[in-house]
Order: structure tokens, then C-alpha cells, then sequence
């Protein structure tokens, strides 16, 4: 068992003020000790491609390929007993721990519906299973709240939720931010800073076991702040939590806020976000390593795709013994997408060992009359080796009243030789700020950004330092905060 901190695990509902106690709990001691109240799985659903455990109390976890032999957590500790990952409601200024009174099998999806009612609010939670932009299929939880006001007063509401992240078997599982690169410390995006994704790796250096938060997109409420947090810290918080960047997360987790607005007597409002499975393509062979995140669909809602516009991330590494010079990226678009980003982009040299880059586009996709999937792509160049070229397609439905665009071929990729460059590149100027122990280049989009330094030798150095990855899970396997079933 693991976890040496206290937990809060309760029995009844569990009202917390401030970052307090003000309600009976019984606490888990320490020791690495589980939750000293029993927990069990009340609903165990999903489908075959995304696991949904939900808990007597309304404590729901997730895990990847339910059943088959490339099955992976994706929150700790699927499939046992959930417990770690607590949401908070907040009604008029007290923070209380939700616990549902009733735990069901969602009639949608064959997920979960749990329910309590909190300080004159009926909450409801539904976990379910929702089709991912990213993967094209299933293997995404919708997590939401309607909260209704029952009550005969005005109450103020709103809502945190903190995911406990676990890819595999790495519970200090590091992310990977669009337009800020790897995370393995504690941040805060907050307003319009709030990534409308990111993505969570068992390790930087692979791409066999991922993860997906979503923020943005049909069914989804923007929150006000997200947060990468060290699980061991936030979860002893009630509402507010101050990150520090200098702070490693060698045990990761994020918070989801849902700022409390009013609601009049019978009135309700839902808030929602995504976490599932998430997806990369990728060539990592030879000393250029490349690899392409972006959706392989798109949603209607209200006649308007969504997301839309979207990032496409491209991230490029240097497996080899000699410096990759010259590099350059270059965004592939069929003309049903478009990007005022500038393009190319020129990356300069990557010494060997040092850290990936990353570069963010901003895509969006024009409305189409009838349904098509195009292809998107980009192209890396550097001075002595071959080019590269990774892509993804992306599904656009039919839109309603649109007016078919004109097919053509997508946008030229570079042809050049392999010592050769791309002419008219755009070097993006930018100024180097270090982020919770990242040292990031940041421009205006699109955004190259630098990943931790370290080993990129692995089968897909460019999702980050392979070094840092394999010590920051040296340093969790060899006991600092050791958890187990």
C-alpha cells in the first residue's frame, strides 16, 4: 500500500472551509498506508476501449483497453478501488468533498451517475464514455456536474475537480502543455492561458501508453483555471491551492476549476471536461525524430465545428551522436484548413542529447458541405540528413448551409535535398523563461518550445528528455511516495 500523508477519507459527507476540516472524517494516519475506510467499486463500466470503476461514494478511476493485454491505467490505481481523485463543491463560500448518496450505471454509455445533495445543491456526477477528437474513438470520459439549486435561496456554486494521473505504471506521469512543452512541475494556467489540451505520457520518451485532458470542445465547459499539481499536496487542499513552479511533481495530478456563479431557486447550471486516452504519430527513426499531435475529428455543435480553431503540435529531437543543424519545420494544410501562423518555421540546431522542440500551430478548419477527411502534415528539414515527413488525417462532418470548399492538392511540403532548406522560413523571435524547472523558448504562434535536456535516444526521444523521464521515475520507484495496490 502507499501514500505516506494523511488522506481524507470519509464516511458522510465532509464539509471543508478554507483549506480545513469542519466536519468528521476519519484520516489515514500515514505510513503508506490505503484509505483507512474501505473503499469498493459500486459500477464498473465503460466499454473496451476506456474503463470506468466508479466507487460506492461517487469516486470514479480510469484505464485504457479495458480487458485486453495492452490494458493501462490512466488515473491511479484502475481497476481497484477508487478513492484518490476528490472533487469539491462549493456553495456560498464552504468547500464540501463530494460523496454520492446513490451510485447508478448511466444510462449513456455505460458509465456511471452519482448524486448527493450538498448545502441545498443537488449534485449529480456522470462519468461516460465519449468519442475523443484526438483518437477518433471512445476512449474518452466525459466527467460532469449539474448542480441544481433545490433550495428557496440564491446560493453561489461551483465546482473542483482534481484528476490523480497515472499512465501505466508511472503514477509521476509528466505532461506535455501545447505551446509550453513537458511539465514535470507544478503550474497555473488561468483565462484565456487555459490549453484547450494537453496531453499525459507514461514516460516523455514513448508514446505506447497516453493520456488526454480536454478543456475545450462540444459538451465541454472552459474552466477558469487549471492546474498541474503534486498529488501528495493537493489533495489535502479544499478549494484553493497555490502551485510553485520550482515544485517536481514526482507524483502528478491536475485541478479543474469551475468558478461559482449564482443560481435562482430551481435554476442549474453543468459544468464538464474530458480525460482519456490521447494519441501521437510519430518516425523516430534515424537521428531525426519527429512526431505530430493534433484531432483526427471534429464536432458539430451549434453548426460549428468544434474544436475549432485547434492546435496541431509538432515535436522534433535529435537521436543521433552529432548536432542536427538548420532545422526546419514546415506545416502541410489542405486548403479546407488554414493557419495564420507563420510558416515555415526555423528551429536552428539541435546538439545531440539536448532537448526536443516543440512547435504549435493554430489550424482552423473552414465548413464543409458534405463530410470528407483531409490530411494534414509537416515536414522536417535539417542540413545532412534526409527529410521527414508525419501525418495525421482529420474528419470535418457535413456542416448545414455550408458551401463546398474547392478540392486541390494540400500545401507544397519542402523538396529539397537533404543539405538543403526550405526558402521562406520564418525564424520566430522569442525570449527564453523557465517554468516550473522547464526552460521554455516562447514566441507568438506558432510556438517553439524547448523540452527538458537529457537522452533523446529512445524510441521517441522528442516527447522529451529521456534522461530526466528515466530519473524522475528512478527517484519515484526508489520509495518517495511509493504507492501499490
Amino acid at each position: 500500500m502507499r501514500r505516506s500523508m494523511a488522506l481524507l477519507a470519509v464516511t458522510t459527507l465532509t464539509a471543508l472551509t478554507g483549506t480545513g476540516l469542519a466536519g468528521q472524517a476519519t484520516a489515514d494516519p500515514g505510513g503508506g498506508k490505503a484509505p483507512s475506510v474501505p473503499h469498493r467499486v459500486a459500477v464498473s463500466g465503460g466499454n473496451s476501449l476506456l474503463g470506468i470503476n466508479t466507487g460506492s461514494d461517487g469516486f470514479f478511476n480510469l484505464g485504457a483497453n479495458p480487458g485486453s493485454s495492452n490494458a493501462y491505467r490512466l488515473s491511479f490505481a484502475w481497476p481497484s478501488s477508487p478513492w484518490s481523485s476528490p472533487t469539491t463543491i462549493r456553495v456560498d463560500g464552504v468547500n464540501t468533498r463530494f460523496q454520492a448518496a446513490s451510485v447508478v450505471t448511466s444510462a449513456v454509455g455505460g458509465g456511471s451517475q452519482s448524486v448527493a445533495t450538498i448545502n441545498g445543491i443537488e449534485v449529480t456526477q456522470r462519468v461516460t464514455p465519449m468519442v475523443s477528437p484526438t483518437t477518433g474513438r471512445a476512449n474518452t470520459a466525459l466527467i460532469s456536474y449539474t448542480l441544481k439549486n433545490v433550495s428557496t435561496t440564491t446560493k453561489s456554486v461551483g465546482a473542483r475537480a482534481l484528476m490523480d494521473t497515472m499512465i501505466g505504471d508511472n503514477d509521476g506521469a509528466p505532461f506535455r502543455v501545447p505551446g509550453v512543452g513537458p511539465v514535470t512541475n507544478e503550474n497555473t494556467w488561468s483565462g484565456a492561458a487555459v490549453p484547450s489540451s494537453f496531453t499525459v505520457f507514461r514516460n516523455l520518451a514513448s508514446t505506447d501508453q497516453v493520456g488526454e485532458a480536454r478543456f475545450s470542445g462540444a459538451g465541454l465547459t472552459r474552466p477558469n483555471v487549471v492546474k498541474s499539481a503534486e498529488w501528495s499536496s493537493a489533495v489535502n487542499s479544499a478549494w484553493d491551492y497555490t502551485t510553485s513552479t520550482s515544485r517536481q511533481m514526482n507524483d502528478t495530478s491536475f485541478l479543474v476549476y469551475f468558478d461559482p456563479t449564482s443560481l435562482a431557486p430551481g435554476a442549474s447550471r453543468t459544468v464538464a471536461y474530458a480525460y482519456g486516452v490521447g494519441d501521437a504519430t510519430a518516425n523516430t527513426q534515424g537521428a531525426l525524430n519527429v512526431g505530430l499531435t493534433g484531432p483526427t475529428q471534429l464536432s458539430l455543435q451549434d453548426s460549428n465545428y468544434t474544436p475549432n480553431p485547434f492546435d496541431v503540435v509538432g515535436t522534433i529531437a535529435n537521436a543521433g551522436s552529432t548536432n542536427l543543424s538548420n532545422v526546419r519545420v514546415t506545416l502541410n494544410l489542405p486548403p479546407e484548413l488554414t493557419s495564420s501562423s507563420p510558416n515555415p518555421v526555423t528551429v536552428g540546431t539541435i546538439a545531440s542529447g539536448a532537448a526536443d522542440r516543440q512547435v504549435t500551430w493554430n489550424v482552423t478548419a473552414a465548413p464543409q458541405a458534405t463530410a470528407r477527411t483531409v490530411t494534414y502534415s509537416i515536414t522536417v528539414t535539417a542540413d545532412g540528413v534526409a527529410a521527414k515527413t508525419v501525418t495525421r488525417t482529420v474528419l470535418l462532418p457535413a456542416v448545414p448551409g455550408a458551401t463546398q470548399s474547392p478540392t486541390s492538392s494540400p500545401t507544397s511540403s519542402p523538396t529539397s535535398s537533404p543539405t538543403s532548406s526550405p526558402t521562406s522560413s520564418t525564424t520566430a523571435t522569442s525570449t527564453s523563461t523557465t517554468t516550473g524547472g522547464v526552460t521554455s523558448t516562447v514566441t507568438g504562434p506558432p510556438v517553439v518550445t524547448d523540452g527538458p535536456s537529457g537522452d533523446n535516444g529512445s524510441a521517441l526521444g522528442l516527447l522529451g528528455g529521456g534522461a530526466a523521464a528515466l530519473a524522475l521515475g528512478a527517484a519515484y520507484v526508489a520509495g518517495r511516495l511509493r504507492r501499490r495496490d
